[in-house]
């Protein structure tokens, strides 16, 4: 009997209509709690499945949710149903896909850079590259970088231009943030506190030898001339 009405069903040439998978549904499902195996009962689960892929590929062309994993497995349940790139919106979803492996690839380029740079970094933040399909890992590093060096750009811009006064960074201090910024990224304020970092250095240098009578003048004429 359960043969009979699932062979009727695959007879059935309007596939999309809504009673029909609701038709299909109820003797998979049946079929399913009696543990039976009948080839045209599987067939009719995969129809069912198909139906079910392509809503989530309309809903997914319309709201962009997915990860690339995520669309990959999408894409790849498709194909196990028949789903070909005939289709509109698996053409869509591929084209997607091959933005945002395009867009991984460059990401996980400039993290794996020694120096990397802010422009680098928010580059992968705007608004238009946000709209592919992206690995919510990678971005996240990317979100974190770039959030540590403009901490870096600001502690530097800040100092140089003496926003913390009468609080002032020790040499020290100075000289720990420059070296943790240099270890990873390349930021033009950062570089001009090293600049004012090394001549802070020698003339405390220069002072420390005055006051322990170790200092030599190197001047060879007479300053009074």
């Amino acid at each position: 009997e359960m043969q009979r009405r699932a062979a009727e069903l695959l007879t059935v040439t309007d596939r999309r209509a809504r009673a029909y998978i609701s038709s299909c549904e109820d003797l998979v499902a049946e079929a399913i709690v009696l543990n039976i195996a009948i080839p045209e009962v599987d067939r009719l689960a995969n129809i069912v499945e198909a139906d079910q892929v392509l809503s989530e590929l309309r809903i997914e062309i319309e709201d962009n949710a997915l990860s690339l994993n995520e669309v990959s497995e999408l894409l790849a349940r498709a194909r196990a149903c028949g789903i070909t790139s005939e289709n509109e919106d698996v053409r869509a979803l591929e084209r997607r896909q091959l933005e945002g492996q395009s867009w991984e690839e460059r990401a996980r380029h400039v993290l794996a850079q020694p120096y990397k740079t802010i422009e680098e970094l928010a580059r992968f933040l705007d608004a238009e590259e946000t709209t592919t399909y992206i690995e919510p890992e990678t971005q996240n590093r990317i979100k974190d970088a770039l959030q540590r060096a403009r901490q870096y750009e600001a502690k530097a811009k800040g100092w140089k231009e003496c926003q913390t006064y009468p609080l002032k960074p020790t040499i020290t201090e100075v000289d720990q943030m420059v070296t943790a910024s240099q270890k990873e990224f390349s930021i033009a304020a950062v570089d001009e506190m090293k600049d004012l970092l090394t001549r802070a250095q020698s003339t405390e240098k220069k002072c420390d030898e005055a006051l322990n009578r170790r200092y030599r003048l190197t001047i060879t004429k007479d300053i009074f001339d």
